[in-house]
């Protein structure tokens, strides 16, 4: 009697259904809560006992025939993505920087789950920058050893890393560590075990991954699972803004769609009606920082940067602008002489001669070019870091001969990127004040004569440059403002850094 056997050869897979759903790992807690409304506006949500807390359960079916989901610890979303266990994932950049998987891309930032990695010590120890400059080691604790390693390596010290999967905050309290690193959204727990936040090593906010084996080998269905996020957020990104208040992704047009010409010229208008909506508030500040000078200032960044100043302490000071060049990498020192030196090796190619000559009736004539005694630079700060912002328009501005170089930069919570002020100190920069926004523009055009320390900080400038399509829309409303009522000509601000000429003094000198 013959025996039947059964068929041990794989069968080659011919559709997606065939091979199974694809899997989307979903980290639990806070996040999973975020980002649950881009999942059903992307026609991706999970079976209602995904979210509860009592079900036993870790996979879920969706809306989405071909997608199930897992419900998995934050920290091994990128282990299951990275292994080929899911296929798609979300997870932190928090835990991207530290495991730094090759196998995963990450094309998508949700915007959700805002928060930073932080470095924190006892509230009862001074804090002192110039005393890490002296440190050759230091204990801290944390669940980010690589990230804690590559942060205190960049300053020249060797972490000595605790390492801890959670209550972090008892370790300095217990003796394990002197500092702690860790992820921190209010603050709130630091402060209820007698903690301070001291430093702020990266902001994070949460990533839509893939794998990228299984993006080549089923790029459609992956495709269509990434075009369901971006179009979720697109459509309705309030969802995606409520953790952490805005929604990063890039808006695509077709050309073959039907509706193509009317969204271009919505797009192409959109920043200008945005503009109208803010000129009577720009108008109002302008006019009391004309009144008022410096208290206006201090008032307006208490407001709008949550950062509490005197006059006295509107500009950076050389001991904090030196602090900030120590805290940055000697390879980042080293890119940035890199790149200044291009920069001022381009510009002295550009200076013009001075012409002067006879003419055939005996009368000489010339032209002579003069440098402007004063020029004034507005960086955006507040979203990103732009060293490079600082370089192309400071360096230019030197080559010309300008002696007094001020530049404005916005510091949100009083927090800059060092990186920035390097740039400044590299590019020869005069004067930095922490203010941004319409009223920092403003103050370039206000004239006050003392100039000393803790006087008026408000002062008389003969060009301003700066700024990109990066600058919000209320430093770009002022100049528009100024273009009004000013004498001067003046440029928008475009792809690169440009010049807007609007001086108080009417000068025709260039």
């Amino acid at each position: 009697m013959t025996v039947p056997q059964p068929d041990l050869q794989p069968k080659r897979s011919s559709g997606a259904q065939e091979r199974g759903p694809l899997v989307l790992a979903l980290p639990k807690g806070r996040i999973l809560k975020a980002v649950t409304p881009l999942l059903d506006k992307a026609g991706m949500a999970p079976s209602p006992d995904c979210l509860g807390d009592d079900s036993r359960k870790l996979r879920f079916p969706t809306q989405n025939p071909n997608l199930d989901v897992v419900r998995v610890r934050s920290f091994d979303v990128a282990t299951f993505v990275a292994s080929g266990g899911a296929h798609v994932g979300i997870c932190g950049a928090d835990v991207l920087m530290e495991f730094d998987y090759p196998e995963i891309y990450a094309p998508l930032d949700l915007g959700i789950g805002g928060c930073r990695v932080s470095v924190a010590q006892p509230a009862s120890l001074p804090h002192d920058p110039q005393e890490w400059a002296r440190w050759s080691e230091v204990r801290v604790a944390t669940k980010y050893p690589a990230i804690t390693r590559r942060f205190f390596a960049a300053r020249g010290i060797n972490a000595n890393i605790v390492h801890l999967h959670g209550a972090m905050e008892l370790a300095p309290m217990l003796g394990l560590s002197r500092l702690i690193v860790d992820l921190v959204d209010t603050g709130s727990t630091l402060r209820a075990n007698g903690l301070r936040e001291v430093e702020t090593i990266t902001p994070i906010t949460s990533r839509l991954i893939v794998n990228r084996t299984a993006l080549k080998t089923r790029p459609e269905e992956i495709g269509a699972i990434i075009n369901g996020f971006r179009s979720a957020m697109e459509a309705a990104p309030s969802a995606a803004q409520k953790d952490q208040g805005r929604a990063v992704f890039m808006k695509r047009l077709d050309t073959r769609d039907p509706g193509f010409e009317a969204s271009f010229a919505s797009l192409l208008t959109a920043r200008e009606e945005q503009g109208q909506e803010v000129h009577k508030p720009v108008a109002e500040i302008l006019a009391s920082v004309r009144r008022d000078g410096d208290a206006t200032l201090c008032a307006l960044t208490e407001k709008f940067d949550r950062l509490p100043l005197t006059p006295a302490q509107l500009a950076f000071t050389a001991d904090e602008i030196a602090k900030a060049c120590t805290q940055v990498s000697p390879e980042l020192m080293a890119a940035l002489d890199v790149a200044a030196t291009r920069i001022e090796s381009f510009h002295k190619a550009q200076m013009p001669s001075n012409v002067r000559y006879t003419d055939d009736v005996g009368m000489t004539l010339g032209m002579r070019w003069i440098a402007l005694d004063a020029v004034g630079l507005y960086v955006p700060g507040g979203k990103a870091a732009y060293p490079s912002s600082v370089l192309m328009n400071a360096i230019p501005a030197r080559v010309a001969g300008v002696q007094r170089l001020a530049m404005c930069v916005p510091t949100p919570d009083g927090v800059i990127n060092p990186l920035v002020l390097a740039a400044a100190h590299r590019a020869g920069v005069t004067e930095i004040y922490r203010i941004g926004g319409a009223q920092a523009v403003r103050g370039y055009g206000v004239w006050h004569t003392d100039h000393s320390p803790g006087g008026p900080h408000c002062w008389p400038r003969q060009r301003l440059c700066g700024g990109s399509q990066t600058a919000g829309i209320w430093p770009c409303r002022h100049r528009q403002h100024c273009r009004s009522v000013r004498r001067g000509g003046d440029c928008r601000f475009g792809h690169r850094p440009t010049p807007d000429c609007a001086g108080s003094t009417g000068s025709g000198r260039a």
